[in-house]
């Protein structure tokens, strides 16, 4: 029955709620408790977990279709119930759509929509006086709800009422409603057209009318900078009407036409329709013509980003608006969150697979030149303060005022930059990918409140809380909880202020978490991470603490006490830089620092890098962080007055290892530096060149030139000897040791150059020649051209170890020969089909089953991957007598593998597929063994045989089976199976004589004994280290008196540790 209790229902919901108050209602009082509650309250369903889960259920989705229907009748007496009821389907559908645990089926879908259709349809809906904060609301509900296709009548009315009246244009909620109106249409009609194409419903369903309106709007040029996005927004929509009937097509291109003609050149909306004359209509006019894209965007670029600044040889780049001044005030910043950032996670490294060596900072001059130019530039939308684009490698955001923006360009900037340092230091895998650390929204809170809490990093103050933040969360009416922060999504960005502020708690008060969760990213482990997590979550004291730590600080900020980041300004270099005093910058560090470190400057900065040890005295790990952290600070603020070099020096340490109670890590200072086009004379060449190969890569070092001014190195290879030669490291190489993974196979000669700060390049050194083979040959084994994705990912986790490979494509590059195969005998042929297909017969049909048979014969080896082969393949010969296995069943919805203790590939090692589809129950059959069973404990399904996801033989050939795809298995486990799978078919040849270098007496570690006995080995008759080689500490090729003074800086002055082999025994 109709309610009529006024526009503005029943009186709000006026106590406490949460999900959990919506999950425990039901029926009748379900209705009334979302109809009745304050936004607030409904924004509680934002954060999902499993009350929320419970509250947007199919039947309480129904429940509200009924209401609706009901209450829609009498439209204006109920319009805040139906704006409430409808506001919480856009939250259902939402959760609908990014949680895998929501599904709603057809009736309930067809019954949301139809409750929507109902409110369209009332007259008093869309009138001259409309209820307007429904029909605002509606206007997205109706495209959360995919109704908007039933309502097209309505969005036509709609958008002629805007048009009616010049003055809307000026009125907020009025373009707001328009925009929405236009955002529908275009989302919808791309999103139908991606799944259905001409099958899609608006095909031949768009009005003439409502053509018309749209172009009214597309062609608007009285538009303000208030109502531009809605210009933009119509012509967006125009070229969405490409995607349908020709006539509708051909409508939306001469409108497309006009908006290119009419609007004023290089505006937001004459950039829009270039871009959609380019992406629907290749760029060509309607009536004839074709628009010069390349001159246009090298036009747009000059006018947006007329600057391009180098630092660090060329590893930071700025494409931008703004002065040279203002970009190293920017330098100045990010070196700050840089120094923290690795002193907080202690990570130094590039996770395997990163290619972000070069970061792009994109700044643009104003918000406006960043909404008018980054979609056309970049294709991004610029809904944002910034974004890091972590597969682009690029960074951009704008300048801003403290008018147009709370927060400053530094502060952004400094946010961030620090997910750009994420992604390459801690977090394996790209933004968002399946498999990954990312999946089901995991690090949200945690990308999010890290960048927020690196924005107060300082150069000597450690990381400070930021009064911004505390401010903001003073205001709150309620606060977020632990388990609220570590759930959080995107769907409400309330969390950032928290999270970044539990950041600081962690480090303040619970030190041992934050190294805990550091580690795990660092680790790349989804179960610990996980587990801490739930562990943060659930600990009702840490809760307590948190709360008590927040009013500290915000009691601190209101008093005017404490220490907060906007108290400290980050430290300017001096304009004032002496130039090439690369001598005086050493003499200087070395007076405070431990000397022998490794030392390097370049244009705009100096690096001193060391090695050293510490005894713990039994501390914790955090302990030994936080008096290490102390120990720079203090160095720094001795190393301040010395010169203007080290005003603005920064600090830190990590790559960490402890063994028995010695701590040992990296340290870095760096600092500004100034070098000059008036040095001319260039380092000496580099000597002592060594190379050797392994399996397509080659490692090549060399002895450390002794120039104080030395920038790095360039490695130059050639297939001649002689050259010429090219480049392989575009970016000076600072370390004297060089890994070419992509030397691939054959004979290469190789020379090494050096290059000084002022660009002064070295003569080569001599020539080195090796022979480098590759071992691994992958195959696309997919049954259709074109479908390489299977054979990515190996091909992808190879890269990310370093290994060389052949990549082979049938459908490209030929078929698989005898003679193909036979070239890796000695090595390992790899060969994913990712999933047996039966209208293919040939994919691993008798030729193929053959040719591998031919080369297990000979002594191969092979990992076969992929779903349902066994099925229909295990009564084959290759099945039976050389892979030996049989098959049970497949699909049995078990994603969780257990590795088998004591063997070679799953001693010790549990997998994680994505899912339990595409996959086989195997039964080893002697004398193959089983390396990985499927976990029964994993999901729903039963084993029937002998629950066997991977087999593996070891006899005159070795395999492996999996009986999935290599895909299947989460991203965060297949480097760890791939390296088991290449340990074991391909293990290094074993030296002659293995050593650890500087263990002289061979007791297997490193002490003051070894140094004793080289002394008196040198000067006193006693017995030569066995081998002799472990006698050339530093590995300059003798054994002499430096050999025990290298030994004895490491041990107790924080010397380098000695060259491989070490910590490690191994070959020279």
């Amino acid at each position: 029955m109709a309610r009529s209790s006024g526009s503005a229902g029943a009186s709000p919901w006026a106590g406490p709620c949460s999900s959990a108050d919506f999950a425990a209602a039901t029926g009748a009082a379900f209705i009334e408790l979302v109809a009745t509650s304050t936004d607030d309250c409904l924004d509680e369903l934002w954060s999902f977990d499993g009350d929320v889960e419970v509250a947007i259920a199919p039947a309480n989705v129904l429940l509200i279709a009924s209401a609706i229907e009901s209450e829609a009748l009498d439209l204006l007496g109920n319009s805040e119930r139906l704006r409430r009821m409808s506001y919480f389907y856009q939250i259902a559908f939402y959760h609908e759509f990014y949680q895998s645990s929501v599904t709603y089926d057809d009736p309930t879908f067809s019954a949301a929509v139809q409750a929507m259709v109902t409110i369209g349809q009332q007259p008093e809906l869309i009138t001259v006086d409309p209820p307007v904060s429904l029909l605002a609301q509606w206007l997205v509900s109706i495209d959360s709800t995919n109704a908007s296709v039933m309502v097209i009548d309505q969005i036509q009315a709609v958008l002629e009422r805007y048009t009616s009246d010049l003055a809307h244009e000026d009125d907020y909620q009025e373009r707001l409603m328009a925009y929405r109106c236009l955002f529908t249409l275009a989302r919808q009609i791309g999103n139908e057209n991606n799944s259905g194409g001409t099958s899609s419903p608006w095909y031949s369903a768009i009005p003439p009318g409502l053509i018309a309106v749209v172009a009214t709007m597309a062609l608007d040029l009285t538009y303000t900078s208030d109502s531009e996005y809605v210009v933009l927004n119509a012509i967006w929509v125009m070229s969405r009407f490409g995607f349908l009937e020709p006539a509708t097509r051909d409508a939306a291109h001469d409108v497309l036409t006009q908006a290119y003609n009419l609007h004023v050149q290089y505006s937001g909306p004459w950039l829009r329709a270039v871009t959609d004359l380019e992406s629907q209509f290749d760029g060509l006019l309607y009536g004839g013509g074709a628009l010069d894209l390349d001159q246009i965007r090298a036009e747009v670029m000059a006018i947006a980003l007329p600057n391009e600044f180098l630092f660090d040889q060329g590893r930071l780049k700025f494409l931008t608006a703004i002065d040279l001044d203002a970009a190293n005030e920017l330098y100045d910043a990010i070196q700050e969150v840089e120094s923290q950032f690795f002193r907080k996670c202690g990570a130094l490294e590039p996770v395997p697979g990163d290619s972000n060596e070069v970061l792009t900072l994109v700044i643009y001059g104003s918000p406006q030149a960043y909404q008018t130019y980054q979609p056309f530039l970049y294709g991004l939308a610029t809904n944002n303060g910034g974004i890091f684009i972590e597969g682009w490698g690029t960074l951009f955001t704008y300048d801003r005022t403290p008018a147009q923006s709370i927060y400053t360009l530094e502060e952004l900037l400094r946010h961030e930059y620090t997910h750009y340092l994420d992604s390459r230091y801690l977090i394996t895998g790209s933004f968002g990918e399946s498999g990954t650390l990312y999946e089901g929204n995991r690090l949200v809170w945690y990308n999010e409140g890290l960048a927020e809490y690196m924005v107060g990093a300082t150069r000597i103050n450690g990381v400070l809380p930021r009064g911004i933040l505390l401010d903001q969360i003073s205001g709150d009416s309620s606060r977020l909880t632990v388990a609220d922060i570590t759930s959080a999504t995107y769907g409400s960005f309330t969390f950032y202020r928290y999270a970044g502020v539990y950041f600081e708690f962690l480090e303040e008060q619970r030190p041992e978490l934050l190294v805990a969760l550091f580690d795990a990213m660092l680790g790349n482990d989804i179960v610990v991470l996980d587990a801490l997590y739930a562990l943060m979550a659930g600990d009702a004291q840490l809760q307590v603490d948190y709360d008590s730590f927040i009013d500290a600080q915000i009691a601190d900020l209101q008093q005017g006490t404490g220490l907060f980041a906007e108290d400290v300004p980050t430290t300017p270099t001096p304009t004032t830089l002496e130039n090439d005093n690369a001598g005086q910058v050493l003499t200087q560090l070395q007076s405070v620092l431990p000397v022998g470190g490794v030392f390097h400057v370049w244009v705009n900065r100096f690096h001193y890098q060391y090695s050293e040890t510490t005894p713990l005295g039994g501390q914790p790990i955090e302990d030994y962080r936080e008096s290490t952290d102390l120990a720079l600070d203090d160095q720094l603020g001795q190393l301040t007055g010395l010169s203007d070099n080290m005003t603005s020096a920064v600090a830190w340490f990590g790559e960490t290892t402890v063994s028995a109670d010695l701590a040992t890590s990296t340290v870095v200072f760096e600092g500004p530096y100034s070098a000059t086009a008036a040095d001319v004379v260039a380092p000496s060449a580099p000597t002592g060149v060594v190379a050797a190969s392994a399996n397509g890569s080659v490692t090549l070092s060399w002895d450390a030139n002794p120039e104080p001014d030395l920038s790095g190195y360039f490695v130059h290879r050639s297939d001649v000897a002689g050259g010429p030669y090219s480049l392989v490291n575009p970016l000076p190489q600072l370390e004297n040791v060089f890994v070419d993974s992509e030397a691939g196979a054959g004979v290469l000669h190789y020379v090494i150059t050096a290059i000084d700060a002022s660009d002064n390049e070295s003569l080569p050194s001599v020539e080195v020649m090796v022979e480098s083979t590759i071992d691994i040959l992958v195959i696309n084994g997919y049954y259709q051209a074109g479908g390489t994705g299977y054979q990515d990912i190996y091909l992808d986790v190879l890269d990310g170890l370093g290994v060389g490979y052949q990549a082979w494509d049938p459908f490209v590059d030929g078929p698989v020969t005898t003679g193909l195969l036979a070239e890796y005998t000695d090595g390992v042929v790899m060969w994913p089909i990712g999933y047996f297909h039966t209208g293919f017969p040939d994919q691993l049909g008798p030729v193929r089953q053959a040719l591998l048979m031919e080369y297990l014969q000979a002594g191969g080896n092979l990992v076969l991957s992929g779903a349902y082969a066994t099925g229909f393949l295990d009564s084959t010969e290759l099945f039976t007598n050389y892979l030996f296995l049989q098959h049970e069943q497949w699909d049995m919805g078990l994603p969780g593998l257990l590795g088998e203790p004591g063997n070679p590939l799953g001693d010790g090692l549990d997998l994680q597929l994505s899912s339990g589809s595409y996959q086989s129950e195997l039964t080893a059959l002697p004398p193959a063994q089983k390396a990985f069973s499927y976990d029964p404990a994993s999901g729903a399904g039963t084993l029937q045989g002998g629950g066997a996801a991977v087999v593996m033989v070891d006899e005159d050939h070795k395999a492996a089976v999996l009986a999935f795809p290599f895909s299947s298995v989460v991203a965060a486990d297949r480097s760890a199976l791939m390296a088991r799978i290449l340990e074991w078919m391909l293990p290094p040849s074993p030296c002659a004589d293995p050593f650890i270098r500087g263990d002289t007496n061979g007791s297997g570690a490193i002490d003051i004994s070894d140094a004793v006995f080289l002394l008196a080995y040198l000067f006193s008759a006693g017995g030569p280290p066995s081998p002799e080689v472990s006698g050339d500490a530093n590995a300059d090729g003798g054994i002499d008196i430096s050999d025990a003074i290298y030994l004895l800086s490491f041990l107790f002055d924080s010397g380098a540790p000695p060259p491989a082999p070490y910590p490690d025994a191994g070959c020279p």
